[in-house]
């Protein structure tokens, strides 16, 4: 397989961006419909929430959530043309992370609306565990509204594919970055995560310049005090520092909270992995038990970089087939 350079990637990802809509809409693809006029993918198999999440995330997209009058009249018009009317529909909106704080999958907090939501709701689906918000036709009526439910139970879902010229929302220095909020996992299984969903990997900080990326990144979803898994581990050997592409990581002191790391203390041997938490306007390192679950953040190797899951990849197409 030939790379494509840095100055073909935007050619790569506008083709990126024409093909994966004609993938979508012209191969079978089981359990899924889409309405060429939308932005939207309807997935017709019953699902958990956290399986939503990760179906859309393998198709490139997400579950979307409704945050005002706009969001839910796209949605619900949507629904209206594909003629679904019957059906119930995970979005991505649950107060998983802090009882009555309803957020985003990307962790950004959703305001409450009363007149978005049925009568009574949200109600903790009727229990006392954190639940995840659905959207369903009211009987003898054409609203469309919010209810909570369990997050274990089973619904259609709506995926939101995102059009742009490159495919990135969060662009730096030729590389794309992903922030995980709503899928805290372990430092391994976020790791996996990158890889399945990005090609890529654990985002790997190493100067000061990008650490101001990542502070400035996170402050601006309001997410201060939160803790993300970066790619930096000392598994292998204590105090040997390591990238995930296996290369020896500098020490860098003020890139870390004082006296950090501290795994080399007795009481803290078990602390192999690394987390970036901002702190008054700053982020920094602190060392972690790698089986803790933390939100993540990911590096997508090159923009040029895409999956279309079971399809090759776009950067084949047009640099083997094509070259």
């Amino acid at each position: 397989m030939l790379t494509p350079s840095l100055s073909n990637c935007l050619l790569v990802r506008r083709w990126y961006i024409i093909l994966s809509y004609i993938f979508l809409s012209s191969f079978t693809v089981r359990g899924q419909i889409r309405d060429t006029k939308t932005d939207f993918v309807i997935f017709e198999e019953d699902s958990t929430f956290e399986d939503a999440i990760l179906y859309c995330k393998e198709k490139g997209g997400f579950l979307p959530s409704i945050s005002n009058e706009t969001d839910r009249n796209r949605l619900t018009e949507f629904v209206k043309q594909v003629n679904m009317n019957d059906k119930t529909f995970w979005l991505g909106i649950s107060d998983r992370n802090k009882e009555r704080l309803f957020e985003s999958v990307n962790g950004e907090v959703v305001p409450f609306l009363p007149s978005f939501w049925a009568a009574g709701e949200p109600d903790n689906g009727g229990g006392t565990e954190p639940t995840c918000a659905k959207l369903q036709k009211e009987i003898d009526s054409e609203l469309y509204l919010l209810k909570d439910t369990a997050c274990g139970k089973y619904h259609y879902g709506i995926c939101e594919i995102v059009k742009g010229d490159n495919g990135c929302e969060n662009m730096h220095e030729d590389y794309c970055y992903e922030l995980l909020e709503a899928l805290r996992r372990s430092f391994s299984d976020s790791d996996a995560a990158c890889q399945k969903w990005y090609n890529g990997r654990l985002a790997k900080v190493a100067n000061l310049d990008k650490l101001l990326y990542f502070s400035e990144l996170i402050l601006e979803k309001g997410k201060e005090n939160e803790d993300y898994w970066i790619g930096l581990t000392d598994g292998d050997r204590k105090g040997l520092w390591k990238f995930m592409d296996g290369n020896e990581a500098p020490f860098v002191p003020e890139l870390w909270f004082n006296n950090e790391p501290n795994n080399n203390n007795r009481d803290y041997q078990d602390e192999d992995c690394v987390v970036a938490t901002v702190t008054k306007d700053k982020l920094l390192f602190e060392d972690r038990k790698c089986s803790d679950s933390y939100n993540f953040i990911c590096v997508i190797k090159s923009v040029c970089t895409v999956s279309l899951g079971r399809w090759t990849t776009i950067s084949t197409l047009l640099f083997v087939h094509g070259s």
